[in-house]
């Protein structure tokens, strides 16, 4: 038994795996850059900011 394929399926899968391509290339450029973060951030300090940040914004819907 022999299954017939069309060529616009054949294009159509292609077409969906370059755009999968471009995708995932995208990713790998946005995970591979450099954000420029200083080397001697605090990371205590940086806690302390955001356990501010979410208890004002608590204090803020309770309010």
């Amino acid at each position: 038994m022999m299954k017939t394929v069309k060529i616009q399926d054949i294009d159509n899968l292609q077409d969906e795996m370059m755009d999968l391509m471009d995708v995932s290339n995208e990713i790998q450029e946005t995970l591979g850059r450099s954000y420029n973060v200083p080397d001697d951030i605090d990371e205590e300090e940086l806690m302390g900011g955001k356990l501010k940040f979410h208890l004002k914004v608590i204090l803020d819907n309770l309010f």
